[in-house]
Order: structure tokens, then C-alpha cells, then sequence
């Protein structure tokens, strides 16, 4: 089934807490390209898609931490204290 600018349907299992899903989806030249380059290590297209998957929830996940302890650190006036004290010690703050 193809719809215009798309290639074919794509179906990938996933794991879900209570059993197993199925993801369909329909893929274009682009996503076709990433696919292609993702299983030359002999990977499957479930286990490329699985693992692209993984890897930005991990990269969300990262991103996420880093802004709440930003935000942490930005509150807390003792944590500022010390940032400004290295800045100055390494000149880059008066």
C-alpha cells in the first residue's frame, strides 16, 4: 500500500508492559535511506527501527536531565555562588 511521496508499509514489533505491539508505518525515500543505512551491519528492519527508538528515548531522556538540573543549579544560590567563583578563577567573569 503506498500512498504519493511514500514507499511501503513497514510493520515493527515492540515490546509493551503487558505483551507485544505492532507499529505500522508508512516510510518515505528519506526514511527508506536512514533504514537502509541503519542494517548494514546485517540488522533487521525491527531491530534498526527498535533500536533507533531506544536511542532517542535515551537521547530525550538525557536532554531532559540536563534541563532540570540546570534549572536546579540556577536556583540554588549557593550552586550560583561557586559557578561564579570558578568563572572568576578562570578569568571569565569579573
Amino acid at each position: 500500500m503506498s500512498r504519493s511521496g511514500f514507499g511501503q508499509r513497514v510493520q515493527v514489533m515492540h515490546e509493551i508492559l503487558l505483551g507485544m505491539g505492532q507499529i505500522n508505518m508508512l516510510t518515505d525515500p528519506e526514511l527508506e535511506a536512514a533504514l537502509d543505512a541503519l542494517m548494514v551491519d546485517g540488522r533487521t528492519r525491527e531491530e534498526a527501527v527498535r533500536d533507533a527508538v531506544l536511542r532517542a528515548h535515551r537521547a530525550m531522556m538525557i536532554v531532559e536531565q540536563a534541563r532540570a538540573d540546570a534549572e536546579r543549579l540556577a536556583s540554588d544560590p549557593d550552586d550560583a555562588a561557586e559557578m561564579l567563583a570558578i568563572q572568576r578563577f578562570m578569568g571569565v567573569a569579573e
